[in-house]
């Protein structure tokens, strides 16, 4: 399921997306290597390290982004959809037409043969390299080297970190069946339905798997 959770988030334009996400401290931008046959990142080289690099020139004069985050409610990949959302009450107070402590349960399915959903109830952080060009070039000076050097990149890909979305808190699922489908309850606070986005309580799914 990895690549094809990685293709179909492709839509949401946040780069590769891992089905297992990956520790902050294993993937980090400025590195390159290849993501295996299970979806699993593995570093070949820091280009911003002289010791990593070895004989490796390092590229030419790379100016590192202003990091921002940003609060997003759950992304889905391509096909699939929201279909259901529904209210059910927890206290007797209400605000804005919504009961206090009420729970908001989000019901997705997908219409293709593959449906993909990623939920980060805390901000992500977006942190990197401003141009892409520079490792670009680098790649392609030192493509034979690196063949060579590592010949895993030939069955596996290459890849260059020149950005990283980075966050606490994590929630993914892929499923292949479209008669299934994915829900996730979140509680709604004081604040009311504006809190849904961020606001997990837990997830839950009847497609038959767990989230990861």
């Amino acid at each position: 399921l990895n690549k094809d959770y990685a293709r179909s988030m492709t839509i949401q334009d946040r780069g590769y997306a891992f089905l297992n996400p990956e520790s902050r401290h294993d993937l980090q931008h400025g590195t390159c290597g290849y993501i295996d046959d299970n979806g699993q990142w593995q570093e070949l080289l820091n280009l911003t390290n002289a010791a990593s690099l070895g004989t490796f020139k390092a590229p030419v004069t790379v100016t590192k982004m202003r990091s921002e985050d940003e609060q997003c409610g759950p992304l889905l990949g391509s096909g699939t959809e929201e279909v259901d959302r529904s209210t059910t009450a927890g206290g007797s107070g209400t605000l804005a037409g919504v009961p206090v402590d009420a729970s908001v349960t989000l019901s997705y399915k997908t219409s293709s043969d593959f449906g993909a959903v990623l939920h980060c109830p805390q901000p992500i952080t977006r942190a990197g390299y401003k141009h892409k060009a520079p490792f670009r070039d680098w790649a392609k000076a030192n493509a034979a080297a690196l063949l060579l050097r590592f010949p895993d990149v030939r069955s596996n890909g290459f890849y260059v970190v020149t950005k990283t979305y980075s966050t606490p808190e994590a929630h993914t699922h892929a499923w292949t069946n479209p008669s299934s489908n994915v829900a996730i309850k979140f509680k709604v606070g004081s604040a009311g339905v504006a809190e849904v986005g961020p606001a997990l309580d837990y997830s839950q799914t009847s497609s038959g798997s767990a989230w990861n």
